[in-house]
């Protein structure tokens, strides 16, 4: 079909300068955060790319019609033999289309030179960080992935001073304890490690337990209704608050109970009150965990006491690297002291920094961790979304065909429940899982997904 419309060859030029483009795209990804022409052309050329496969589609609905017309022409031939005629028609749309779809053909021509000649100045060189979407997923040694941290480093402390702030006798009927520290530090692995706790001779035995992610968004309905599914295991159906709580209510009725609220935002006292009205209604001796990055929400929420949670020690970030480098193996390497110190201070004590960390090396031969430790990424400041620098590592080293599937995660909201099935079922459907001969694309959907889960993109839910 596109031999027919006279096409091929300039989709061939196309297919050139792409190549010609890919070799520099990795050390422009690099290059976009820190400077402002680089970062220009890549939005340029997304723009390009979305054109392209428009056009793409353009043809390939155009075939597909002619098809199909060639198909009902075919079905009344024998009725045109009845008469003897032979008409040739000029079909005025067909003219129109190819017209048109040459002279937008054109522009993406002009467009796609301008891009080559602004790669070479700007002076990007060709690398190969990230594989094309034609490599395979790694392999990685096995590892458990289970709902809380296979091995905790340096919390053992905290544990301890949570546990007695909640067996604290104190008047208190319900007892609200915040944990609070900076992006990364470990506060829900904290708030994990203690919700799991299980020691049977402790006098503080909960008749109920739940566990709620608040977020950003501090929709009191929502959250009510998310504690009553918590601690029932139950769905509710009912949409008004008032309804909720009183059902909540009825629920926690002279028992004692334990929740956590993982992640909070909020500083308005009076929606805080309106959300502990129906926990009011335990029994004393109840607890209420609640994780946030800010002391003034601690201190608003706190009943009981709050606890500042520090960055662990440079011996423990270092036994957690270790870990997720090396799958928790025991590796005796002298090379590894070398960037021993490099790692506990580009890591800064955040256990979120080290585990990433050490996930991201794991994958790679020993002669590219200096150049990961040498990478620019680690100068950039993110003031405005504090994003950590090496989360911001691990994405420019994921494989590009990852990147996508990554990047398409954005339409989630901030700690959005999703089964794996259901987001590659929405990878298959955007065109996003390439084709492999002998494999289905739901086999090739779970692989991307496994690889992204081991290298920490996605965290498995607490339910």
């Amino acid at each position: 079909f596109a031999r027919e419309r006279q096409v091929s060859a300039e989709i061939n030029e196309w297919e050139k300068r792409l190549r010609t483009i890919q070799a520099m795209l990795e050390d422009a990804e690099e290059k976009q955060m820190s400077n402002q022409s680089v970062k220009m052309l890549l939005d340029e050329l997304k723009d390009l790319a979305y054109d392209v496969e428009d056009i793409l589609d353009e043809f390939q609905t155009e075939y597909l019609q002619r098809q199909l017309k060639g198909e009902t022409e075919a079905g009344s031939s024998k009725r045109r033999k009845l008469f003897h005629t032979v008409s040739i028609t000029i079909n005025p749309g067909a003219v129109m289309f190819n017209s048109t779809m040459l002279f937008k053909m054109k522009e993406i021509t002009i467009r796609f030179q301008q891009i080559v000649d602004q790669q070479n100045d700007l002076d990007l060189i060709k690398r190969n960080v990230g594989a094309t979407s034609s490599n395979k997923v790694c392999v990685r040694p096995p590892s458990t992935c289970l709902d809380n941290e296979p091995e905790v480093y340096g919390r053992d402390e905290d544990k301890r001073k949570i546990l007695d702030l909640i067996s604290n006798t104190s008047d208190v009927k319900v007892g609200v304890i915040p944990i609070f520290g900076m992006g990364g530090v470990g506060k829900t692995t904290l708030a994990r490690l203690v919700y799991n706790y299980n020691d049977k001779s402790s006098k503080q035995q909960f008749h109920l337990k739940g566990w709620v992610c608040v977020s950003d968004e501090f929709d009191i309905l929502k959250i009510t209704k998310s504690i009553l599914e918590s601690i029932t295991r139950q769905s509710c159906y009912l949409n008004e608050l008032n309804q909720v709580q009183l059902e909540l209510c009825e629920k926690l009725e002279g028992k004692k109970f334990f929740i956590v609220l993982d992640d909070v935002w909020n500083k308005n006292y009076d929606e805080w009150n309106a959300l502990c009205s129906p926990l009011m209604h335990g029994a004393p001796g109840s607890r209420v965990i609640v994780t946030t990055r800010d002391e003034a929400i601690a201190r608003m929420m706190e009943t009981i006491e709050s606890h500042n949670l520090n960055c662990i020690s440079d011996e423990n970030c270092w036994k957690l690297f270790l870990y997720h480098a090396f799958a928790g193996r025991r590796v005796a390497d002298p090379k590894l002291e070398v960037i021993r110190d490099k790692v506990i201070k580009k890591c800064g004590g955040l256990p979120l920094a080290a585990r990433t960390l050490g996930g991201l090396l794991r994958s790679k031969p020993w002669e590219d961790w200096e150049n990961v430790m040498n990478s620019k990424i680690w100068n950039l400041q993110d003031d405005v979304n504090n994003i950590l620098p090496v989360l911001k590592l691990s994405y420019y080293h994921l494989p590009s065909h990852l990147k996508r599937c990554f990047a398409y995660c954005a339409i989630f909201p901030k700690d959005y429940v999703f089964e794996e099935k259901e987001l590659v079922l929405l990878w298959m459907a955007e065109g996003l899982i390439e084709q492999r001969d002998g494999q289905h694309m739901e086999d090739v959907g779970e692989e991307y997904f496994q690889d992204l889960f081991s290298r920490s993109f996605f965290q498995s839910s607490s339910t």
